[in-house]
């Protein structure tokens, strides 16, 4: 017994010893492993700031609708400009002036010095050309940054397994990506926004709906409902009219003598609003299921867009000269338009008038000028020819067929001396797709006068006012816009901001003054759509500016700003969106079709305007969910 104690002594000691060699490197390890974790989350979130804050300064110094088109061969580092690093660099070679300093900094907060030896970021750019490898599937994307942080993290108790050092990292990526605006029908007029008759009174101030019509339309929203309004995405009226307020018709937003039916109502209002619809109609739902007063929420949904540029300015396009009182007609190609009466040093001067488009009348990219015309240059002129940019100076009256291709079809201006038409587009005439281009890419309209941001029409070409849109019996079927990251589209990559657009009445032709890049306006400071000049509650505003902004710069008449349907019975089948600005507005007048689509089905269709008003019978606006929304870019992360 003795014998065996003393041969076996010390074995505790010895187990106890291996045994406290195990425990701490276990101890060790967890050390180690928890304070790499928490460098990790150091390290994401000074990646994630990075990289969010790089593209935020890229989108203020672009602007949301110029950087939807950006290409990394025009970037750089100035004040205005969006940096494209292609390969990964270290942002200790990062200029200070570029956008991307901008996430350096943001990752320095965060407690990432790239000067130093045992951290670095680097960080990698580029447009929506070229998608970033670290988001596989999202295609959206105007630009993009990715910011990669690593730090090497000295190791403690794991050092007696010959490992003294550990590397963590990580990596993020943010976006100028797209955005769908939800919502089938939007009415922006506020409080003091007012419909013009011919001799200037004013009426319907205030009001985003004005349903008169007795009847409650012709199709049903749904099964069983029947309405003259039917929105399925939901409605937003921007009416900020209150019980007694100056400049308001009503004291609510919308008035109902027929129905209105939509999924959901949103009243985006004043603190002092009281009303909201009255009428003797119904209207689902009959209270609004959203209310907000912040003040973003007043702005139009393409703000901060600027209007949608042109792809060819007018003074290097080639020209067709057209024969006073003869019609375009057969296949004709991308040009300026213009009529003419007289010859001039052989050369032929704009008379203003009208153009006529005449038979069945087809627009190609590669074709020429019409028959009996005078051309100067030719369709090469053109700067893209997937998507080219047709001009008709003194607006189009259409009593044929236009047989549309992609592209942008400008109604600029009519004739301030000819009080007969008032109309830069008007007739009976047919509007449809001449081949797959017109709905794989998309068409647009606009219209305008003679003075549209870029249009840049040659010298001799006296100024023309605002036009309205008058359709009386026409027939218009057109696809909007479609996003280049689109198989099949070859819509260029600075209009995919303006995807879904089909028709685009300019913001200058409105009775409010919305902010502009450049002209006769002392506030003016850039064109994103927001509104500086009205009757109430713009602070840059006077009654002298507004007034001189509008018809002397604008060039606006008292009815110029509308769409009208008179009679309503024009079927206008637009896949995508119809805008106008606010202090616009349609109106639908005894008729009984509207904006429909073909078969009497409903149209996936947004409209955004000032005010829909509904005088007769039985019109009807019926929407159906848009397949082809109207987009907006904003940051965002990404991955």
């Amino acid at each position: 017994m003795n014998r065996r104690r003393k041969t076996s002594g010390g074995q505790a000691i010895v187990m106890a010893t291996l045994a406290l060699m195990a425990m701490c490197g276990i101890m060790g390890l967890a050390v180690d492993l928890g304070w790499s974790f928490f460098v990790q989350k150091q390290a994401q979130a000074a990646a994630d700031s990075a990289a969010f804050a790089a593209v935020t300064e890229a989108v203020g110094r672009i602007g949301s609708g110029s950087v939807s088109g950006f290409t990394c061969a025009s970037g750089g580092t100035g004040s205005g400009q969006v940096d494209c690093q292609t390969s990964k660099i270290s942002c200790s070679a990062v200029a200070s002036t570029s956008n991307l300093n901008n996430g350096c900094q943001y990752a320095l907060k965060n407690g990432f010095d790239w000067t130093t030896t045992r951290q670095n970021v680097t960080i990698e750019s580029n447009d929506g050309a070229n998608l970033p490898p670290t988001a596989p599937g999202v295609t959206n994307i105007a630009y993009w940054v990715t910011v990669r942080t690593v730090q090497t993290v000295p190791q403690l108790f794991s050092a007696v397994a010959n490992n003294s050092e550990g590397t963590v990292s990580a990596m993020a990526t943010a976006g100028n990506v797209g955005v769908i605006v939800p919502g089938s029908f939007y009415g922006m007029n506020r409080r003091g926004d007012c419909l013009t008759q011919a001799d200037g009174t004013t009426f319907n101030c205030g009001l985003d709906i004005d349903e008169q019509a007795s009847g409650n339309g012709i199709r049903d929203c749904v099964p069983g409902v029947r309405a003259s309004l039917c929105a399925p995405n939901g409605i937003v009226l921007a009416s900020s009219c209150d019980s007694g307020a100056p400049g308001c018709d009503q004291n609510y937003a919308a008035t109902s003598d027929g129905d209105v039916w939509a999924r959901s109502l949103t009243i985006m209002q004043d603190s002092g609003y009281q009303g909201q619809i009255s009428g003797h109609g119904t209207w689902t739902p009959s209270t609004p299921s959203h209310v907000s007063s912040g003040s973003s929420m007043f702005n139009d949904p393409t703000a901060p867009k600027s209007q949608p540029p042109l792809m060819t300015p007018g003074n290097v396009m080639g020209t067709c000269a057209i024969p006073h009182g003869t019609g375009i007609s057969g296949t004709v190609g991308p040009f300026l338009y213009y009529s003419y009466t007289n010859i001039v040093a052989g050369s032929p001067v704009p008379d203003k008038s009208q153009l006529n488009i005449t038979g069945n009348t087809t627009f190609s990219s590669s074709a020429n000028c019409p028959s009996g015309s005078i051309q100067t240059g030719g369709p090469s002129n053109q700067t893209n020819s997937n998507f080219p940019t047709y001009v008709f100076y003194g607006g189009v009256n259409n009593t044929g067929t236009m047989n549309i291709s992609a592209g942008q079809y400008v109604m600029a201006g009519i004739d301030p001396s000819n009080s007969g038409v008032t109309a830069v587009y008007q007739g009976d005439g047919t509007v449809q797709a001449a081949n797959s281009s017109a709905t794989q890419t998309g068409t647009m309209f606009i219209s305008t006068d003679s003075n549209y941001p870029g249009l840049n029409l040659p010298g001799n070409f006296p100024a023309l006012n605002q036009g309205g849109i008058q359709l009386k019996n026409a027939n218009i079927s057109m696809s909007g816009l479609v996003n280049s990251v689109n198989t099949g589209s070859n819509l260029p990559r600075s209009m995919n901001t303006y995807s879904g657009i089909a028709w685009w009445q300019d913001r200058r032709n409105s009775t409010v003054g919305y902010n502009q890049a450049s002209g006769n306006c002392p506030d003016c400071t850039v064109d994103d759509g927001s509104v500086i000049y009205c009757n109430i509650g713009c602070p840059s505003s006077t009654s002298a500016k507004l007034d001189a902004l509008v018809h002397t710069t604008n060039h606006v008449t008292s009815t110029s700003p509308i769409l009208d349907l008179d009679p309503g019975n024009a079927n206008i089948a637009l896949n995508g969106v119809f805008y106008q600005p606010r202090g616009a507005w349609l109106q639908l007048v005894h008729g009984n079709t509207g904006f429909t689509c073909a078969g009497n089905t409903n149209c996936p269709l947004m409209v955004i305007t000032g005010s829909a008003v509904f005088r007769t019978g039985t019109d009807s606006i019926v929407l159906a969910g848009v397949t082809n929304s109207l987009t907006t870019y904003k940051a965002a992360m990404i991955q």
